[in-house]
């Protein structure tokens, strides 16, 4: 344990010969003048795919701005200890300095409160304490009109890794206190430094991450989020970065009719490839799809019960990752959802109720499950492993999920998916069921009978494209250059391993640096929710 700590440390404070020529990379790319009288806030961040991307929008800004660049922390430094520990995070955290300072970062923010702070947070605990009768009460949580109660639920879920919130618990009501703390904070930090102040840059979107995010957007400041395969700038009628379904329905139907038939017809081909199992992600911008491809040969027995029955298969979702990323469900989690669908296994009997795991779900997932199974008999949960192909071709009668991406692969197969949500990426079109509310919801499930979808594979086909290939992916890497480096992008241990600094400064040119900052001078331009691929891209070698 000693070791791996002072390996930590040595790590963090020693400069690899990567780091240092990376520093002098950006550098040598990055000219900055500082002293400028305004300033873009840029999130403190450790992931080598947001610090390659976030130099180069943060370069394009602060000359648009004439700004200078301020790091800050996400997370409040409220008590001795812990200012204390903040001192040695800066010593220890060394190399992660010398980075930001090569991209321009001379000034640092580390939030913590006067007493004037903490006297009216105190007030406003006692205030949301005594709102709070149940968890409609905590999501709907609001502070000068900013929703932040979706926020607060999400963190306290994955902080904790529970599945719901317990509202006996004094958990739940300390992280309300930090939240109260945090808003606090920033909202008096941004009306000293209104003026000044034109730019957010974020990691994140969700749980703390969104707290300023949203009180910038209330407060008309530019806000953007970053990595080497998007680039969003939010607005104040959506604060959700992956929440761009509507952006991408319009922006394809902007595109010419004989434009968008071909785009269409590309989609055709790539689903079908995408249904045999094979991998597409270098075409679309599905990050998991390789690594969690549910479609191929399967290698399991049979696996469903041999009735008359109507067969449901539930499509679940890890419960502590980010039940709120697109807002609000018809029900105030995944716990709640799954409970509900097991009282329905309990009452009605000609239907067979079955769930099929999220690949993706956290630890402690599997122990969720195995008590839903205890509680409710009739709800059967699927081997893990279970592809999608084995189950469409067994038979499914319909299926259900809150938001996934079921929706679109069953309905291509003619099977009917009700979403548990309204929230969900398919609101646009007609091939799945949707419905306004729970009490729908609650009818539909338990007649299927009853739900009409018009299975149409041009639309399925039109979606998908809009929602997974106009989107510039490749903007900073290309797709052979994403293979080779694509486990820094989703493994958490690999935040900087330098693999993506390697990789991209021995890819590097001019003409790449040209074409980079066109897309992104073009974007702040236009004022886009999201930075697209342009049509000639996304045909290109297909």
């Amino acid at each position: 344990m000693k070791i791996n700590i002072l390996n930590s440390i040595f790590k963090n404070f020693n400069l690899s010969k990567i780091d240092k020529d990376y520093t002098k990379f950006n550098k040598n790319i990055f000219k900055k003048k500082n002293n400028n009288k305004k300033i873009i806030l840029f999130e403190l961040n450790w992931r080598e795919s947001d610090i390659i991307a976030s130099s180069f929008l943060l370069d394009r800004l602060s000359k648009n701005y004439n700004a200078d660049i301020v790091s800050f922390s996400p997370n409040l430094i409220e008590t001795f200890y812990l200012k204390i520990k903040n001192i040695f995070f800066k010593i220890l955290n060394f190399k992660i300095f010398k980075i930001n300072e090569s991209i321009g970062v001379d000034k640092y923010i580390f939030p913590s409160l006067d007493k004037i702070q903490k006297e009216y947070s105190s007030k406003l605990l006692k205030k949301y304490k005594n709102k709070i009768k149940n968890k409609k009460d905590l999501l709907n949580l609001k502070f000068k009109n900013i929703k932040f109660g979706e926020l607060l639920y999400d963190y306290h879920l994955r902080k904790y890794n529970t599945p719901s919130a317990d509202l006996n618990s004094n958990e739940i009501f300390e992280d309300l206190n930090y939240f109260i703390k945090l808003l606090v904070f920033w909202d008096n930090y941004i009306k000293k430094n209104k003026k000044k102040l034109c730019a957010l840059l974020i990691g994140h979107s969700c749980y703390q991450h969104g707290i300023l995010l949203r009180l910038c957007l209330s407060n008309k400041i530019k806000t953007y989020e970053a990595t080497t395969e998007y680039i969003f700038s939010h607005n104040k009628n959506n604060y959700y970065s992956f929440k761009d379904w509507d952006h991408s329905y319009k922006e394809l139907k902007n595109i010419n009719f004989s434009k968008r038939k071909k785009l269409i017809n590309i989609g055709k081909k790539i689903l079908r490839e995408r249904f045999k199992g094979k991998n597409t992600r270098k075409h679309t911008f599905m990050i998991w799809s390789k690594k969690y491809s549910t479609y191929g040969k399967s290698k399991n027995n049979k696996i469903f019960n041999k009735t008359n029955n109507k067969r449901l298969i539930v499509f679940a979702h890890c419960f502590y990752d980010n039940p709120h990323v697109f807002g609000r469900n018809f029900f105030d989690d995944f716990y709640e959802w799954i409970n509900f669908i097991g009282q329905k296994s309990n009452e009605i009997k000609n239907i067979d109720w079955y769930i099929k795991k999220h690949p993706g779900g956290q630890p402690g997932n599997d122990e969720i499950f195995s008590e839903f199974s205890k509680k409710y008999p009739r709800l059967n949960i699927l081997p893990k492993n279970i592809l999608n192909t084995q189950l469409i071709k067994e038979g499914i009668d319909y299926a259900t999920t809150v938001y996934g991406n079921a929706g679109y692969e069953l309905a291509y197969h003619n099977i009917p998916v009700i979403y548990a949500s309204k929230n969900n990426p398919t609101t646009n079109y007609k091939f799945n069921f949707q419905v306004k509310n729970l009490k729908q919801y609650d009818y539909y499930i338990s007649n299927p009978h009853r739900m009409q979808i018009d299975p149409n594979k041009k639309k399925i086909s039109e979606y998908f494209v809009s929602k997974f290939m106009m989107q510039d992916y490749n903007i900073f890497f290309t797709e052979k250059e994403n293979d080779k480096i694509d486990k820094f992008f989703s493994v958490d241990e690999n935040l900087m391993t330098n693999i993506g600094f390697k990789n991209f400064m021995d890819n590097f040119n001019q003409n790449k640096n040209k074409i980079i900052n066109l897309k992104i001078n073009k974007f702040i331009k236009s004022n886009k929710f999201r930075l697209d691929k342009p049509y000639e891209e996304i045909t290109k070698k297909i």
